[in-house]
């Protein structure tokens, strides 16, 4: 047997038909699906954004002492560059 006679034969078993019948009794998601998954979304956007906004004010904060440390470095580099004391303000702000 060749495979297009395969192919014919397994084409001819199945009509349109039996299908939709098959296939048409499922429409979609029904309302308790989507709600479920709803509640499951937001508990777990829920638990997830206190440790993204922790994380990006640890992030800020390592930014700002990363400037800090190339303020005081470039303060030290002047000062050993002119044979004197040099200070730098610091504003901290909330």
């Amino acid at each position: 047997m060749t495979v297009r006679s395969r192919f014919r034969k397994q084409k001819g078993n199945f009509h349109a038909g039996q299908i939709n019948r098959r296939f048409g009794q499922q429409g979609g998601f029904s309302l308790v699906e989507m709600l479920i998954v709803v509640i499951i979304v937001l508990i777990t956007s829920a638990k997830a954004i206190p440790s993204i906004i922790s994380a990006m004010r640890l992030a800020h904060l390592r930014g700002a002492a990363s400037d800090f440390a190339g303020l005081l470095e470039q303060a030290r580099i002047y000062a050993i560059r002119d044979n004197r004391y040099c200070c730098s303000n610091v504003k901290m702000s909330p």
